[in-house]
């Protein structure tokens, strides 16, 4: 379709369903992704306990972190106890930082090649396990952005929502349970994408699948997240795919300075200029012609009923439903405001504005 044409209609309508045209991109016709592991091919409620120096584990906050041996025990379908041994440490920046978070982020470490098959751990390795900062909603919320980028790309990381106990083996003393996210580990991401994580620094825009920088620059900021940087690898991780273009592949991760989990410490970065977290930035790079985005925000409108679907959820107090739908709907509302739309996302272009500016992290 004509670029200019389709740019009027943009700029006329908003944005527009197209009936009968076909979108396709790179990422669409990849080819289909293997069956996910049994961690994260269900995405029921899972519950486990942990077992081991718990003390010790959440004390340490500063330094190199150290291992601590534990056990996993949880009951399979037919209700049997299944136990794992493993390793747990505490992992993150501003998460692990003592005095930021009531619980850090952990590790947890299996003995690699020990999980038995039949498992719901069968295949893991290193997993993240994303803990309750600030209160089990914002954890929750967090997993939703997992599972809203998954319905856009298989460039995402695979997420489990989970509840954990931490038992102390030394007293009888038991903390939670507590809502968790099992993330996907990078390397499992890589490989059922055909490809492998990029290690090399300062990764710059155009390096990259422009389409899937793109996807993933949109997302940011529907979810209100300004907390990355390519450039420096900042909640970002590149995947280079495994075909003889060796494309580059944004992914984001670590949500809980996005305005759709709103948690209560989180900041943008001054040099933005935002008034909260709640007030959407696109941090994309400077495009001229906004017809590059239509695609994109097509995508929205398509996967609108399913986008509510994850949003409403019943484990959030009636306040907190209303103000996230009430954030999501203020997306689709500028959808249909043509200025608006040309405004927030030709914002890079601005030379007197913040967009061209560079963050190494707020995490750093």
């Amino acid at each position: 379709m004509n670029a200019d044409l389709l740019k009027g209609k943009l700029c006329t309508y908003g944005l527009v369903i197209i009936t009968g045209l076909i979108l396709i991109t790179d990422n669409l016709l990849a080819q289909e992704s293997p069956d996910p592991s049994p961690l994260f091919a269900s995405d029921s409620m899972f519950e486990f306990e942990l077992t081991g120096d718990v003390r010790s584990l959440f004390r340490d906050r500063t330094g190199k972190a150290e291992y601590f041996p534990f056990e996993l025990t949880y009951k399979d379908e037919n209700g049997d106890e299944i136990v794992h041994e493993l390793k747990l440490k505490t992992r993150g920046n501003f998460r692990r930082k003592p005095g930021n978070c009531k619980y850090p982020p952990i590790w947890l470490n299996f003995p690699k090649n020990h999980i038995p098959d039949g498992s719901v751990f069968s295949g893991q390795n290193r997993i993240k396990l994303v803990m309750p900062c600030a209160g089990d909603s914002y954890v929750i919320k967090e997993y939703m952005v997992y599972k809203l980028l998954q319905l856009f790309t298989d460039y995402s990381f695979n997420a489990r929502l989970i509840k954990v106990s931490f038992h102390r083996d030394d007293k009888d003393k038991t903390y939670g349970p507590m809502y968790g996210v099992l993330l996907e580990d990078e390397d499992d991401l890589a490989h059922r994408n055909n490809g492998k994580i990029e290690k090399d620094n300062l990764i710059s825009a155009g390096q990259t699948n422009k389409d899937d920088y793109l996807r993933m620059t949109v997302f940011e900021y529907f979810v209100g997240n300004t907390d990355w940087s390519l450039p420096y690898r900042h909640n970002i991780k590149i995947i280079r795919t495994n075909d003889s273009e060796s494309k580059l592949i944004p992914v984001p991760y670590d949500y809980d300075h996005a305005g759709l989990v709103n948690a209560p410490y989180a900041n943008p970065a001054a040099e933005l200029n935002l008034s909260s977290v709640r007030e959407r930035r696109y941090r994309g790079y400077c495009l001229q012609d906004i017809s590059e985005l239509s695609p994109f925000l097509q995508e929205y409108v398509d996967k609108k009923g399913e986008i509510y679907t994850i949003i409403n959820d019943d484990r959030l107090k009636k306040g907190e439903q209303k103000s996230l739908i009430k954030f999501i709907d203020s997306f689709f509302e500028s959808m249909e405001k043509p200025e608006r739309l040309e405004n927030d996302f030709l914002y890079p272009c601005d030379k007197s504005g913040t967009g061209h500016i560079v963050i190494r992290g707020l995490n750093n």
